[in-house]
């Protein structure tokens, strides 16, 4: 499902539909790229364990908060990010909003190119133990069966190989969980404009949702 919480975005819908032509498998045929984000701007960083070097960070430049879940604007900090080529352009909000998948998704600004990123958290005993310690539920089956923290990022990162082999163009990794509510573990992957059909998006998520 797509979703889309803005009126400004829903009367340009229609043209942002048809933006981008796909071939049968759900790559993009073309595609006129919107304006990237102002190059003299600077990109928070962020540390990310990328596909084959889960010993290793990379960083990733990227602006991760230029929305919420549902398409909505996120004026937080605004004037250390683009926000106004979103809000100032309907129809680039609009047609980045038609890329949103279900409530996992967020407009963001990688490297200076406009994209979504996929987000899904998990649990770890760590994540989870302060909480299940108030409810005093740390002898329950449920908290008993997460895995520590190390183990859950090894686990997210194999399973990404396949992922990868699948989603040529998508850039996946697990973030640092210190960017993560509770610090739980967490899948990130960056769809640059254009990338995917509405089609390949739906299994892209189901994917990560599945890991």
């Amino acid at each position: 499902m797509t979703f889309t919480n803005s009126s400004s975005a829903a009367s340009a819908m229609q043209a942002a539909e048809t933006h981008v032509a796909f071939h049968n498998d759900g790559t993009p045929k073309s595609s006129t790229r919107f304006a990237t984000a102002p190059v003299d701007m600077v990109h928070p960083t962020v540390r990310v364990r990328e596909i084959g070097h889960s010993e290793e960070w990379a960083e990733w430049r990227i602006f991760r908060d230029l929305t919420d879940r549902w398409g909505e604007v996120n004026w937080y900090d605004a004037a250390k990010k683009p926000i106004d080529k979103l809000e100032g352009d309907p129809a680039l909000l609009a047609h980045m909003c038609a890329q949103m998948w279900d409530e996992i998704t967020f407009i963001v600004c990688k490297d200076s190119a406009f994209g979504v990123l996929f987000e899904a958290e998990f649990c770890s005993r760590e994540s989870e133990l302060d909480t299940t310690k108030e409810r005093g539920a740390l002898e329950s089956n449920w908290y008993k069966r997460l895995k520590p923290h190390a183990v859950v990022v090894k686990v997210l990162l194999d399973g990404l190989k396949q992922l990868a082999e699948r989603f040529p163009g998508v850039q996946f990794g697990v973030p640092e969980e210190s960017v993560i509510y509770e610090n739980r573990p967490a899948v990130w992957a960056f769809v640059p404009d254009g990338l995917l059909s509405d089609e390949k998006r739906t299994e892209l998520g189901r994917a990560i949702l599945d890991l």
